[in-house]
């Protein structure tokens, strides 16, 4: 392939950046919080953050370190600013017990983060924070949880979804074509390159006439 006088260097370096920006994942984060009650420690574990019309699911962890079993209640408080941006079916309240020694597990799920509240409104992006109560016996704790809402997904599930993907691939074939006609000559592909016909000629060395040896011909 012969290269073009062009600058391939610039070339790569664009299509480089344009790559990372799409390939490179984002870092994925979630939220973990604990709360201990004597010999017992209950953790939380869930996203922190989500998108609208999309659900939350918080697993509970128990740990029983005593001696005898115990029975954990659990009451999930809605943000006292955002009460009206979520949704839960199955009640704001559970319970597990769990027996000495071992673990136990609960949690919620379907806590939906709305986009559009009962009455039609917007639901406002923002940073909220659940409190979740915990009580075994006549210990009392608190998990605070702090959840970012961000704007749904651009495109619904439907037809949409998959023709943007094809979009974006075709998309990309344009940026390649672009990038190799701009490295090679035109009809590059059927000569041979400029490379490849230097290896051909022989070097000068090959065609010199060694000296004669004193007696020898």
């Amino acid at each position: 392939m012969i290269l073009s006088k062009r600058s391939p260097a610039r070339d790569v370096s664009v299509l480089a950046l344009l790559c990372a920006a799409i390939l490179i994942p984002s870092t994925a984060s979630a939220f973990t919080g604990e709360a201990r009650l004597g010999d017992l420690s209950v953790t939380a574990y869930a996203p922190d953050w989500i998108w609208q019309d999309r659900e939350i699911n918080i697993l509970l962890v128990a740990r029983n370190a005593g001696s005898a079993p115990v029975s954990v209640s659990f009451e999930l408080k809605y943000p006292e600013d955002g009460a009206g941006y979520f949704s839960l079916k199955d009640g704001m309240q559970r319970a597990v017990d769990v027996a000495r020694g071992a673990i136990g597990r609960q949690g919620f799920a379907g806590i939906v983060a709305l986009e559009h509240t009962p009455d039609g409104r917007q639901a406002p992006l923002g940073l909220y924070e659940f409190r979740l109560q915990v009580s075994a016996g006549m210990e009392r704790g608190e998990i605070r949880y702090p959840v970012t809402t961000i704007r749904g997904a651009a495109v619904s599930p439907g037809a949409l979804a998959i023709y943007l993907p094809v979009g974006i691939s075709l998309a990309w074939c344009v940026v390649f074509y672009w990038v190799l006609t701009r490295w090679q000559g035109r009809g590059a592909w059927r000569k041979y390159s400029t490379g490849a016909l230097d290896l051909l000629v022989s070097p000068e060395w090959v065609e010199e006439t060694p000296p004669a040896i004193k007696g020898r011909p």
